[in-house]
């Protein structure tokens, strides 16, 4: 069964976007180290999340 047809056979159940939920999660990681290290290079955190939300959303767009 597909997640759409889950959907519609459960309507209260809402569809997950691994790349939303993780780029929400870097998001708060990303603030947390940030503030307990001084030396956190945001740069390099911020390029390691792009590719990672590429590739969740290409496997999302694909049916995985």
């Amino acid at each position: 069964m597909s997640s759409e047809e889950q959907q519609q056979t459960d309507p209260g159940r809402v569809a997950r976007n691994p790349a939303t939920e993780f780029a929400s999660f870097c998001a708060a990681e990303r603030e947390r180290r940030g503030n307990a290290n001084p030396d956190f290079d945001a740069a390099v955190f911020d390029e390691a999340v792009q590719l990672i939300v590429r590739k969740l959303e290409a496997l999302n767009a694909e049916g995985f």
